[in-house]
């Protein structure tokens, strides 16, 4: 501190050795003060700067977490899709080897009817 050279009974900072001589004490206190407004400032300016990187990095981070978590439920999305496409094929084929077998009453076997249609298709029989 520009005034630790000594101090008077009522706790006033002197001037001896200190300061130049025909420097105006009020005038010296005044431009630290406003020396350490300017220090303080920039120190607090400082601290939310770097609270803010830190909140900015650890958004970077979350948002890295949420990005990755998008990907996987994506992917599930694409299977239970194709899952369902495959479960709704095996239905269609289902109903209508069902429908097949209703035949009014009659019990024909379809699927030999088929199987033969096409072996005689396929041999040119």
């Amino acid at each position: 501190n520009l005034f630790d050279s000594g101090s008077s009974s009522s706790g006033n900072p002197t001037t001896s050795a200190v300061l130049p001589a025909g420097t105006d004490l009020a005038a010296a206190v005044a431009a630290a003060g406003l020396v350490a407004a300017d220090v303080e400032s920039l120190v607090n300016s400082a601290k939310q700067q770097a609270a803010r990187e830190e909140q900015l990095q650890q958004a970077r981070q979350q948002i890295a977490v949420l990005e990755s978590e998008v990907s996987d439920l994506e992917k599930e999305l694409q299977l239970r899709s194709e899952m369902e496409q495959a479960l709704k094929d095996t239905l269609r084929d289902l109903e209508r080897k069902a429908a097949r077998q209703e035949t009014g009453g009659r019990s024909v076997d379809m699927e030999y009817l088929k199987n033969l249609v096409l072996q005689l298709y396929t041999t040119g029989e």
